[in-house]
């Protein structure tokens, strides 16, 4: 059996990031349970910390409509709700925060969206959903909790990684391994490889 790795778009530029004394979380899987949008709200309201902010993308504010309303995120601190990102401004996203919190509760086959924050040097926090954990290196790019985790597994790890990232210093890289990530060059190179070695 011979694997050919899913590819992901290459960042149009090596973003090495720099620390600037805020940690910046993002949150991307929709305004449902399934995904974990319940976790990251309960658990984000918990956290009590000035340097510490919240992003969420709405992809309906793209389509005229919210699927966050005011009220839901209106009593937590430093949150914030985009607007869904594309592949031209992907980089521009990921750029803007430092930890995506990805608390799945389906069992993913890929983890598109994980590979895409890891790639830019975007930390990743995911609970044991499948494929997402395979390009995790636990405590170097990211942190995996279990499966079944609660809201409050999922603050106490937001809370770890904000105490991670004040150990650094103000315009310290952030420069997280990623070799794990295959992009399209490679999934078509491994391809023609495949071709050539069994026709």
């Amino acid at each position: 059996l011979t694997v050919d790795r899913n590819g992901i778009l290459m960042p149009k530029a090596s973003i090495v990031k720099q620390f600037d004394g805020s940690i910046t979380f993002g949150y991307v899987g929709g305004n449902t349970p399934i995904k974990g949008s319940d976790l990251v709200l309960k658990a984000f309201s918990n956290v009590n910390n000035s340097k510490a902010f919240l992003r969420i993308v709405d992809n309906m504010i793209n389509l005229g409509h919210k699927s966050y309303p005011d009220h839901v995120v209106s009593s937590i601190n430093n949150c914030t709700i985009v607007p869904g990102y594309n592949q031209n401004n992907i980089d521009d996203f990921f750029e803007s925060i430092d930890v995506l919190l990805f608390p799945s509760r389906c069992k993913e086959s890929f983890g598109l969206t994980v590979r895409e924050a890891i790639a830019r040097n975007v930390w990743v926090i995911t609970t044991d959903s499948g494929g997402v954990t395979e390009c995790i290196i636990e405590g170097e790019n990211g942190n995996v909790i279990p499966f079944s985790s609660d809201s409050k597994k999922l603050e106490n790890a937001i809370n770890n990684v904000i105490t991670h990232y004040e150990t650094l210093k103000l315009g310290d890289d952030i420069d997280l391994p990623k070799d794990s990530i295959a992009y399209f060059n490679d999934q078509v190179d491994n391809l023609d490889g495949i071709y050539k070695l069994y026709l």
